[in-house]
């Protein structure tokens, strides 16, 4: 697999109703696993903060997350 272009702080939506802002807190590697990255949700006045792990194949898959323009 290629090089990975993934870096904390980059910003990414996840669609859905309504869509979520996630951050890229950290990369994590795994033994015997694919790479994976920790997503931090933006918080705003209505929501609290949540943290979730998932793989960077499923963070790629652009029919569920894109990535923010900076």
């Amino acid at each position: 697999m290629g090089k990975i272009d993934i870096k904390p702080g980059d910003q990414y939506i996840k669609s859905g109703m309504p869509p979520t802002y996630w951050t890229v807190d950290r990369l994590l590697d795994f033994p015997n696993t694919p790479q994976h990255v920790r997503l931090v949700r933006r918080r705003d006045e209505t929501s609290h903060t949540r943290v979730i792990t998932i793989a960077v194949s499923a963070l790629m898959d652009r029919k569920n997350y894109k990535p923010v323009a900076a």
